[in-house]
């Protein structure tokens, strides 16, 4: 969860994603120095989304160059420049038009109790998201990113494509390991700025966990 917003759309590196009020349904409004300061998210292929993502509104919308941009329950999704590392929210609220995105695909004005409006969404309306379990990622590219820090990884559940590599980057001062409950990757001991890769060749679940601290729990699966 989000330290101040509780359960929000984050992409594979973890970093906040944004809705922007004025956008219409699929169709994105932000080009030229919005896009600058609002980088859209974009796939080449079909996008995925971890857990608690709902599938069903999860898409994409043709930019005017002709790449595709991630949406979700009819938005069109962005990250914020102003965004240093997983986790950050400086784009909230910024203009009263920017807003971070609840699993339902809403946005999320009140810091305090994560509601959002319900007249603010797009598509198919609002999904039950009590199975979300902290951000959830909307994955894309061959290259991502998971942190290791306050004794957690983040995002926890990820879904990939085969061919993907998986870079884990200690930043807690306690050594961690990225430890595959069947055996598939081994990290060995991490200490803090210490990396990790492994490129994952075929389908399947990868539960791993850090083998010196067992609450510490993710999931990698990897889809064609």
């Amino acid at each position: 969860d989000n330290a101040t917003y509780g359960k929000i759309l984050v992409n594979s590196q973890g970093m906040t994603l944004y809705l922007y009020t004025k956008d219409t349904p699929n169709t994105s409004a932000c080009y030229d120095q919005c896009a600058t300061n609002w980088p859209p998210l974009t796939v080449t292929g079909t996008p995925y989304g971890g857990a608690g993502i709902d599938t069903a509104l999860l898409s994409t919308t043709q930019r005017t160059d002709g790449s595709k941009q991630v949406t979700y329950n009819g938005w069109p999704l962005y990250t914020y420049i102003n965004d240093k590392q997983a986790g950050d929210t400086t784009g909230q609220n910024v203009g009263s038009v920017w807003f971070v995105v609840s699993p339902a695909g809403e946005k999320i004005t009140a810091a305090s109790d994560n509601t959002a409006s319900a007249a603010d969404t797009y598509g198919k309306g609002a999904a039950d998201a009590s199975a979300a379990s902290g951000g959830v990622a909307v994955t894309e590219g061959k290259a991502v990113q998971i942190s290791i820090a306050n004794f957690a990884f983040s995002p926890a559940d990820i879904k990939v494509h085969v061919g993907t590599t998986i870079t884990w980057t200690n930043s807690d001062s306690a050594p961690h390991t990225v430890s595959a409950t069947d055996g598939s990757f081994e990290s060995g001991t991490l200490n803090q700025g210490g990396t990790f890769s492994y490129t994952f060749s075929k389908e399947g679940d990868y539960a791993y966990f850090c083998a010196n601290h067992a609450s510490m729990k993710a999931m990698v699966s990897v889809v064609p």
